[in-house]
């Protein structure tokens, strides 16, 4: 069994964006939680992508103190195979850009903590001890996703290849967006 076909067992189908036909490719729409107007395509997405609502998954506070921002998440985990390698966009969306860099970069840490999570699942209750052991990881904010105002994509990279949560790409007035974009060079 595939890393994507057990992920997709081992999260429920409420806690998961489907992906949709479109045209002859796919795409998903994801939506800012606070923010019904708010959204963002991906296209080109590959078909067998799980994309799951880390806003799902239950708050740390009852464990964690929180004064280091251990208890934030981004929205979106999407898990997809690329290039024969699996790759992991943490996604994160603002209806405005009122948060700050810090912010952001811990609700992308926090998100990652949740893959963590899965991948030890993975290991000790499927016994795949190599369970998305090769995965690499694309952090991506996407600003003023709730704006009405046509604007085009500004691109703000702060680094080369977006693999850490403070080197993230940061797309601003993005309504849609190639999945090869975000994944970057895989």
């Amino acid at each position: 069994m595939s890393d994507l076909d057990i992920l997709s067992q081992m999260i429920r189908a409420s806690a998961r964006i489907a992906v949709e036909p479109h045209y002859d490719r796919h795409k998903a729409v994801l939506t800012e939680p606070q923010c019904p107007a708010s959204k963002v395509e991906i296209r080109n997405i590959p078909p067998d992508a799980v994309i799951i609502v880390a806003d799902k998954f239950p708050e740390p506070n009852g464990v964690f103190d929180g004064s280091r921002g251990e208890c934030k998440r981004a929205d979106y985990i999407i898990v997809a195979e690329k290039s024969g390698r699996t790759v992991a966009v943490y996604v994160e969306l603002k209806c405005a850009n009122n948060a700050t860099a810090a912010d952001i970069q811990n609700q992308l840490r926090g998100a990652h903590c949740v893959f963590c999570y899965c991948q030890a699942i993975g290991r000790d209750f499927w016994n795949e001890q190599r369970f998305l052991q090769n995965a690499v990881y694309r952090f991506v904010s996407f600003g003023h996703t709730g704006s009405i105002r046509k604007r085009g994509t500004r691109e703000t990279r702060h680094a080369a290849i977006h693999d850490r949560p403070d080197r993230l790409l940061k797309l601003d007035w993005a309504t849609s967006v190639e999945f090869n974009r975000i994944t970057g060079q895989v």
